[in-house]
């Protein structure tokens, strides 16, 4: 996703990698933040790990740490971003914020832990509800005047939402919004 940072002049493009084998699937290899001038003709992608060791430097999250890559929602100066961890045929969603102003500096990310305790450990990260196969939209309605995320789940035609008063909720139990018509494959 792509986070627009106008006082600081840049935008901040969060990026992950995958490495697929043979073997249906793929496997997270790290994921980071790329970070570009406005009008995009400098982006560079700054050394964010915190392990002078690290396998690439470049990388916020390294193999083996959740990606807070899957979305994200700005309140204020405040950056809310959002994690999967893959659970069977699910997407438990996990979410992290930092001041936008220090989205680069791993040390200031702040990992939700539950019941509105926020901690320096991402290990300490709790599941705020279970998401979609392949991403979720979360976002912030106006009108709604609430934040509201959209996915579908593993193996399932229909598009589902949730809604909440705060990005990292509590969320309401999931809505269907339609049932996509089944597809085919042609291979």
């Amino acid at each position: 996703h792509l986070v627009p940072d106008l006082a600081r002049n840049r935008a901040l493009i969060f990026f992950g990698t995958v490495y697929r084998g043979s073997k249906i699937g793929f496997q997270g290899v790290g994921g980071g933040i790329a970070v570009a001038s406005l009008d995009f003709k400098q982006v560079t992608r700054p050394v964010q790990s915190l392990d002078p060791n690290a396998a690439e430097p470049t990388y916020l999250w390294q193999r083996g740490e959740r990606a807070y890559t899957g979305g994200y929602v700005v309140v204020g100066d405040m950056l809310y971003c959002y994690g999967g961890e893959g659970h069977f045929l699910s997407t438990l969603i996990h979410v992290a914020r930092v001041p936008l102003a220090d989205a680069l500096d791993k040390s200031a990310w702040r990992y939700y832990a539950g019941k509105g305790v926020w901690s320096t450990d991402p290990a300490q990260s709790k599941s705020v509800y279970t998401g979609g196969a392949a991403g979720d939209n979360i976002f912030y309605s106006k009108y709604l005047g609430l934040f509201v995320t959209v996915y579908q789940p593993f193996l399932d035609n229909t598009v589902y939402y949730r809604v909440a008063r705060q990005p990292e909720g509590p969320w309401s139990e999931q809505a269907a919004m339609f049932t996509a018509a089944q597809g085919t494959d042609p291979s």
